[in-house]
C-alpha cells in the first residue's frame, strides 16, 4: 500500500487549509494524489467540504459511509474496530496534538498512516464530541 502525506498543512490564519482528507482517501484509494482534490481548499463549511467528498466519489460509484462513535479512549475504539473489523481499511477522523481535526489511515484495530509529516496520530475525539469513522464504500 502507498502511503499518502499531506501537501497542505493546516493553517487557517495564513489561508492554508489542511488536506489531509485528500492524503487519506488517495491512501485508501490507492490514487496518486494528483487524482483527489483539495476538498478543503479555500475553508469551505463542514457542508460544503462533504459535498466536494461525495461529488468525487459519486463519480467513481463510491460513497463515503460516516460512523460516529461516542468519546472514549482511542485505545477502546480500535480494540473494537480490531475484533469487529479486522481486515478493514477506513480513515478515522479526530483531534491532534495540535488541537485540530485530523484523519488516519486505519485497519482493523490499528492506525497504520497518518498523512501529517509530524505523525502524531490522534489524542482524542473530534471538536464535535464524536470519533468519525468513514468507509469508502461501493454504490448498488
Amino acid at each position: 500500500m502507498k502511503y499518502y502525506k499531506q501537501e497542505v498543512l493546516h493553517d487557517p490564519k495564513t489561508g492554508n487549509f489542511g488536506d489531509c482528507q485528500r492524503a487519506a482517501i488517495a491512501t485508501v484509494l490507492q490514487l496518486d494524489m494528483s487524482e483527489v482534490p483539495h476538498f478543503n481548499e479555500g475553508g469551505p463549511d463542514s457542508l460544503e467540504f462533504f459535498d466536494r467528498i461525495s461529488e468525487f466519489l459519486n463519480q467513481r460509484g463510491m460513497t463515503l459511509f460516516s460512523i460516529p462513535f461516542q468519546a472514549c479512549p482511542l485505545e477502546d475504539l480500535l480494540r473494537t474496530m480490531g475484533v469487529n473489523n479486522e481486515n478493514t481499511v477506513y480513515m478515522l477522523s479526530g483531534t491532534t496534538p495540535r488541537g485540530v481535526n485530523h484523519v488516519v489511515v486505519c485497519k482493523g484495530g490499528k492506525l497504520i498512516h497518518d498523512p501529517h509529516p509530524s505523525n502524531d496520530g490522534l489524542t482524542g475525539p473530534c471538536d464535535d464530541g464524536y470519533w468519525w469513522i468513514e468507509i469508502v464504500a461501493v454504490q448498488p
